[in-house]
């Protein structure tokens, strides 16, 4: 996304074809590629930020988990238990 980005703020093109653009570039499967078939936008802010939004929620997505499969430690043994 960073490379689309940086290509797009180069060259002056309209939203609407670089809104193609991007969506032509995404991978077949990509939920963020779905979303942008099922809500069209004209704008190529809102699609960026809508982009953004993906990435974030992948990110926490995958931390959590990460956090949910991670070994748990053994709880520690007390010498004073009775």
């Amino acid at each position: 996304m960073e490379k689309f980005k940086a290509v797009v703020s180069r060259i002056e093109i309209p939203d609407g074809i670089a809104i193609d653009a991007l969506r032509n570039t995404l991978w077949v499967h990509s939920k963020f590629r779905e979303d942008l078939y099922q809500n069209p936008t004209t704008s190529l802010q809102d699609a960026i930020a809508r982009s953004d939004n993906f990435i974030r929620m992948e990110e926490d997505t995958n931390t959590i988990l990460s956090k949910m499969n991670a070994p748990k430690a053994p709880a520690a043994k007390n010498a004073n238990t009775r």
